[in-house]
């Protein structure tokens, strides 16, 4: 469950969101994230809010694109995820259509998941930490 944002809307700004609805996601921090790692099956991440519920699912160490929005919004992210660390998860994502790259780490610890995001081609930065249920 998402307690702690910094920079989110920001960063969501940069992602195109309109500043009044990042603001108001921000604000909400209505948000829960499933992490599911399978050594045959893989990973799969699932982010939960009260507006959508989104899935990306991949091996490490291998290339999957993510498709997004819809219409004039539409686009896809091209992602290669690794786990360099027993307790991260280390992801690049590059959007060639709109020059677009973002590298983003979920760090595990005992009591928290911690998501620090970089959107390195619009210099800004973010952190999402969630707590267990």
């Amino acid at each position: 469950q998402l307690v702690l944002t910094q920079n989110y809307a920001n960063y969501l700004q940069a992602l195109e969101i309109p500043k009044v609805a990042a603001t108001q996601i921000e604000r909400l921090k209505s948000e829960n994230i499933s992490i599911i790692q399978d050594e045959l099956e893989g990973t799969t991440i699932t982010t939960f809010t009260p507006w959508i519920k989104k899935s990306i699912s991949f091996q490490f160490n291998e290339n999957f694109n993510v498709e997004y929005g819809e219409n004039e919004t539409k686009g896809v992210l091209n992602y290669s995820c690794s786990r360099p660390k027993s307790n991260i998860i280390h992801c690049n994502s590059i959007n060639l259509k709109k020059a677009w790259r973002i590298m983003f780490d979920y760090i595990f610890t005992e009591s928290h998941l911690i998501n620090k995001s970089y959107f390195l081609s619009k210099n800004v930065g973010m952190t999402k930490k969630y707590r267990r249920l």
